[in-house]
């Protein structure tokens, strides 16, 4: 209870609990519209409405059997306005064409279509990237004759136009591919956005063609009603236009800023289907573009950004409309440009001239619905004096590569070289050393001193922040850089040898007593050769008297403080005390009254409801909210004794303000409830008893509470009872009750064990710890339990917190390719985590023949989840974080379809940083060794290990063998792979994985690019592996599909066996 003098912090506490229970918490968790329940976390709930796929998060409308035609066997979901529906309104069909409602078009001729709720739904003959559900949209099918359409004319073009309505985005593709073919060709299509310049797609016609029919299926993506008029016209051969032009004023910029100017070109929308002059037999996706300036420089034109083949023409027209051919390039490397690793893509170097000339280009693809990213490049200024044999223009590195004793960005003649000047050396600098221009001159803010360039704040006797050390320090140069024989740390020049442990020439000292890091002894320090360390010089008598004198100031201040800290303390509650547990008071009631608070019972206990000032919000975890209760004697002539029996339980804590009250007759106090929880645990209803007795005899009741602590039904014998017995003879009353608990825990991270429903017997074990299978609220979890064994106090404690800190950057981190993070158990020393529960388990599980759930994978499945597993890659390295035991074990498969949003999840990142901490076995590292970078085997770690690591997952996911299995021992493994050597990859792996998992495992780990990188790789693989099906021999889909029910199974028997209920 709080003393009666401290009014004024009563009225504190008073103010503050106001204060509080005006503030509205809000406990939301974000969640989709596909749950049917309050999410846990972040996009985590128990259950998805129908149309949605069942994997806790909802966001993904269910995936249709691609190669089944739809309908109620097979049901369609597509997302309207955010949400998952079953379309009433879709074309049945067989073929790619419907059997009827194709709507005929002819020359010049407009038809009228309109968008409504009721316009059915159907794919069209080209495949929109991305989520599967947005190839079947709302849409009209049309047709048109060839023979229509001849004569002089060269190209059709369909026109859209929206005459009322909303204005949106239209989609327009085309085929020729005759309705009973089975090998649909996408021959074009177009995008037309609302603020387009260009509202039609033009193709030109194909007249030695066998198809005499076009196909044309003209969609919308969003669901508003809108009005179309459709023509399809004949157009005679026109001038095509320039979108881009890389004029005088753009090159020059180039040059003067040394940046790249990057073009993305909108191949979607502006993009047109021709037959290229130089590739007069190929149709290709073309945009173009001018080039017009006159320079001793080159212009390199790169694609190699988005690792795609690309094709650029340059060509030649009159003013006649005539085309011809000048020059054709193709994307695609070959010979020793494949085994370095290079990507796919355009780099092509056009040689400046003295004269200005204007140049026009047609960049072009097969693939027309991604737009094309062109970096420009300005290099090789003078051509590199190639002319004079002095160096040659490299496309690949973008700069002059020069012969010797040439340099310079022009392969110009050093005027030093090999260690001397080749022309005069007067007031010339040494190139190689800074401010020191290629003609031996001194840039700007420079001058000349014995060769050297020394900046103007250097000579002034300062320093600029990229130099080392002050002007005429010891082992400073004049141009205020470290000389020979020294190094730079903390604005000094120390000599090399300093800090090897051993007194060498220069220096006082080495890494011994009163030694600075100069190696210098500290101030008031000389070096003693007999005691081989820096000792004190000799002191005066009066210094020591001042020393004195200062130490008994220092005892009297130190008095002075204590004495203030003393009284503030009784002034105020102490914010750590009451987050402790109280002792136990045995809750003995035989023989007492159950009671509630009354004048005629003698005693009052006011409120008997505590919320905390949380009475209608929740109640943060790890948040301490008090409230005051009013206790009342109203007896006239006995001693009143209140005890609160509070609940020992490391979830949460309840602690009065005092636990044991005593009152005189006829008084009234007040004490202080602090609750803290420490997990979201059941609290509302909960009841913390307490007992009220009445005596005369003051000495009587504090007897008997001291009797009763420490002790409950258990530990209460038979002697205390005997005691219990002739105290109770002086106690006149005696009863029980209880306050109730009225407010909520918020929903957090931090779970409550007992929730967890954990199954006996664990379902995995492993050097960390031992995973068990849990239900939370009715999801089904995962719980990894950390290994404490062998661990001291101190190494526990550590453990703990370390465990707690990843928890906390766990929680923050949610992306649709890292495992969701449910939450932590953290209250008790066994430390637990508790992620979703994958029921198709890890990748590890299918990959190799020895595992009972092997099946071969298909090409594409493998594809979609080392992208997945590469873009979670990269969403952890953006945040800070390493995952450092990346392998297929720590992949846990969402699906086993390469069509689904999601087939694979990022699992225990960071956790073996844990084991590291706190193993103590030495030479033990992070991670797996068999996916181990060479760095990492000497405890080197970085993002660039996890690549690498990921090269050797993506070898072991295509193969489906273990890697190193030739290998003896981890030792052998260890040599190897230190030694440079790698797996052995055949001629079945398609070239671009090749050289993306060779360029992941290079020995140097400034080679391996980042997870940005290998994700385009995928983009690419995956859009050609319908090119590979014969990688695809022996899978069994019917297999697939049996384990994924096996699986299902399984789950429901694990957490049948126990008793847990998933409803």
């Amino acid at each position: 209870m709080l003393d009666n003098r401290s009014t004024l912090f009563n009225v504190a506490v008073t103010l503050i609990i106001l204060l509080l229970s005006s503030l509205v918490r809000s406990n939301t968790s974000k969640c989709s519209s596909g749950c049917i329940t309050d999410c846990l976390t972040d996009y985590t709930c128990t259950g998805c409405s129908d149309g949605y796929d069942n994997d806790t998060s909802c966001l993904h409308c269910t995936l249709y059997d691609v190669f089944e035609p739809i309908g109620d066997a097979n049901p369609l979901y597509v997302k309207e306005d955010g949400v998952c529906v079953k379309p009433k309104n879709y074309i049945t069909k067989v073929d790619y064409l419907p059997d009827s409602g194709i709507i005929h078009l002819e020359p010049y001729k407009h038809v009228t279509v309109e968008f409504t709720s009721e316009t059915p739904y159907d794919r069209g003959p080209c495949v929109i990237r991305g989520d599967t559900q947005r190839n079947y949209r709302r849409g009209f099918w049309f047709e048109a004759d060839k023979d229509a359409y001849n004569g002089t004319y060269d190209k059709i073009r369909m026109t859209v136009l929206t005459t009322s309505g909303a204005l949106q985005t239209i989609y327009i593709h085309c085929s020729d591919t005759p309705k009973e073919d089975s090998n649909v060709n996408c021959y074009a299509q177009q995008v037309v956005s609302p603020n387009s310049e260009s509202n039609f797609l033009q193709i030109p016609i194909e007249r030695d063609s066998d198809n005499r029919k076009y196909y044309f299926w003209v969609f919308i993506e969003e669901f508003k009603d809108t009005t179309l008029d459709i023509s399809l016209d004949p157009v005679m051969v026109e001038k095509d236009l320039e979108t881009f032009k890389l004029d005088q004023q753009k090159f020059d910029t180039l040059i003067s800023t040394n940046t790249p100017l990057r073009v993305v070109f909108n191949n979607r929308e502006e993009g047109k289907n021709i037959f290229p002059v130089c590739a007069p037999t190929f149709q290709l996706r073309s945009i173009f573009f001018n080039v017009e300036f006159a320079s001793n420089y080159s212009l390199v034109i790169s694609t190699l950004e988005e690792n795609r083949l690309r094709y650029l023409q340059e060509y030649g027209t009159d003013n006649n409309g005539s085309y011809w051919c000048i020059s054709l390039w193709e994307g695609k490397r070959f010979g020793a440009l494949i085994k370095e690793g290079n990507e796919n893509g355009l780099v092509v170097r056009l040689s400046g001239t003295e004269q200005t000339s204007s140049r026009f280009f047609c960049l072009m693809s097969q693939e027309q619905d991604l737009d094309i990213p062109v970096s420009f490049y300005a290099i090789c200024p003078n051509h590199c004096n190639e002319a004079n044999g002095q160096g040659y223009c490299s496309k690949e590195e973008l700069k002059c590569l020069c012969k010797e004793s040439y340099g310079g960005p022009d392969c110009r003649k050093l005027c030093y070289y090999n260690g001397a000047f080749t022309i005069d050396s007067t007031n010339k600098c040494m190139i190689g050393t800074i401010g020191c221009d290629y003609d031996c001159l001194c840039t700007a803010g420079y001058s000349v001193r014995n060769h050297l360039c020394v900046s103007d704040t250097c000579l002034s006797g300062n320093k600029l922040d990229i130099e080392q050390c002050l002007r005429g320090s010891e082992g400073c140069g004049v141009n205020c850089y470290c000389a020979s024989g020294y190094k730079s740390k903390n604005g000094y020049c120390i000599l090399e040898t300093c800090g090897n442990g051993k007194r060498d020439g220069g220096e006082e000292c080495d890494n011994s007593t009163n030694c600075n890091f100069r190696c210098k002894c500290d101030e008031g320090y000389i070096w003693s050769d007999k005691t081989q360390k820096c000792d004190t010089t000799s002191f005066p008598v009066y210094g020591w008297i001042l020393i004195a004198f200062g130490c008994f100031l220092f005892v009297i201040a130190c008095v002075v403080i204590i004495l203030v800290l003393v009284l503030k303390v009784n002034k105020r509650i102490d914010m750590n005390v009451v987050k402790l547990q109280q002792p136990e008071y045995y809750y003995n009631i035989l023989g007492s009254i159950s009671q509630k608070p009354s004048k005629e019972s003698k005693f009052l206990i006011s409120p008997t409801e505590l919320g905390f000032g949380n009475d209608n919000h929740v109640t943060e975890v790890f948040d301490t909210r008090y409230e005051k209760i009013t206790l009342r004697n109203y007896s006239k002539n006995k001693y009143m004794m209140v005890i609160f029996h509070t609940p020992n339980n490391p979830k949460y804590v309840f602690h009065f303000d005092k636990q044991v009250e005593i009152m005189y007759p006829n008084f009234e106090k007040e004490t202080v409830c602090f609750m803290t929880l420490h997990c979201t645990s059941r609290i509302r209803d909960m009841k913390i008893n307490y007992t009220v007795w009445f005596s005369k005899n003051k000495s009587t009741l504090l007897q008997i509470a001291e009797l009763l602590k420490d002790k409950n039904f258990e530990s209460w014998s038979p002697s205390d009872q005997s005691e219990y017995q002739k105290l109770i003879k002086n106690v006149i009353h005696r009863y029980h009750n209880n306050i109730t608990i009225i407010t909520e825990a918020a929903s957090s991270t931090h779970l409550d064990m007992d929730e967890l429903n954990v199954r006996e017997n664990p379902i995995a074990e492993g050097a960390m710890g031992k995973v068990f299978v849990g239900s939370y609220r009715s999801l089904p979890v995962a719980i990894k339990r950390f290994r404490w064994e062998d661990l001291d106090t101190n190494e526990m404690e550590d453990l703990k917190k370390s465990v707690i800190q990843e928890c906390l950057i766990m929680k923050k981190l949610r992306n649709p390719f890292v495992a969701n993070y449910i939450g932590s158990v953290t209250y008790i020393p066994q430390v637990s985590m508790v992620i979703q529960f994958f029921v198709l388990g890890s990748l590890g599980e299918y990959l190799l023949k020895s595992k009972p759930d092997y099946i071969k994978l298909p090409y594409k499945l493998k594809l979609k989840m080392l992208f997945d597993a590469s873009r979670g890659m990269q969403f952890l390295h953006d945040n800070k974080i390493m995952h450092l035991d990346l392998k297929p074990d720590n992949l846990l498969v969402n699906s086993l379809f390469a069509e689904s949003a999601c087939c694979v999840k990022i699992t225990d990142f960071g956790t073996s940083r844990f084991m590291k901490k706190n193993t103590k076995d030495k030479e033990r590292g992070l991670g797996t060794p068999l996916y181990l970078a060479p760095e990492c085997f000497d405890d080197e770690y970085s993002n660039e290990s996890d690549v690498y690591s990921f090269g050797i997952m993506a070898w072991e996911v295509f193969y489906q063998e273990e890697p190193y299995n030739n290998l003896k021992s981890l030792f052998d493994i260890k040599n190897y792979v230190k030694e440079g050597k790698r797996l052995f990859i055949d001629e079945k792996m398609p070239l671009t994985l090749k050289n993306t998992i060779e360029k992941c495992w290079k020995q140097s780990k400034t080679e391996r690019g980042d997870f940005e990188n290998v994700s385009k790789n995928f983009v690419k693989m995956i859009d050609e592996a319908d090119n590979w099906g014969e990688l695809d021999n022996g899978v069994n889909y019917e297999e697939i599909k049996n384990v994924i029910e096996r699986r299902n199974k399984r789950l429901e028997q694990l957490l049948e066996d126990d008793g847990v209920d998933e409803k």
